[in-house]
Parts: C-alpha cells; structure tokens; sequence
C-alpha cells in the first residue's frame, strides 16, 4: 500500500491505446504507461474515465468494468471486473470480433 491515491487512467485516445498508472506527488513509486500488444483490444463498458484507488480504501465511483479481446478466433475475449475494494474477476466473453 501506497497510502496514497493511485490513478489508473486510460492513455491518449482512450484504453485501447494502453494505460497510466499515476502516483501521488511524493509517492516512492514511478509512474508507468502500459501500451497492448498487437491484436488485442481493451474497452472500458460501464464508463471511459480513470480509476481512482482511495487512499483510505476503495474505487472512487464503486467498481469497473472492461473488455479485452485478441483478434484471433484461437482466444477468447474476457470480460474483467474491478470491484469497489480492488479485487478482479474474469469471465469469458464469448461475443469478440
């Protein structure tokens, strides 16, 4: 734990394009941008904001929801969850492109 606010936002252009995990001013952690590899898709379905982890716990705005899906036919896409304290859940999402 940081016990700081932790800032999870979508990179320019939206998630697709990859995402920011921004730290608090001070905190001892860098900031870092994750990009996707080819072929894979992430949509955020319930909202396209940042997700803000508190730093008294939880999600700011109470849970996530998202896609991803690979542009083959070999791999399902997966539908992840975050909840309001941070823990993911998976399921198969059997409707990708």
């Amino acid at each position: 734990s940081t016990r700081s606010e932790v800032r999870v936002a979508p990179d320019d252009g939206g998630w697709g394009g990859g995402w920011l995990l921004d730290y608090a001013p001070g905190a001892a952690e860098e900031d870092k941008v994750f990009t996707l590899p080819a072929k894979v898709s992430l949509a955020r379905t319930d909202d396209n904001g940042a997700l803000v982890f508190r730093a008294g716990g939880g999600l700011e705005g109470g849970s996530a929801t998202f896609t991803i899906c690979h542009d083959t036919a070999k791999a399902s896409g997966r539908t992840l969850t975050v909840s309001f304290l941070g823990k993911v859940s998976s399921a198969i999402k059997g409707d990708c492109p």
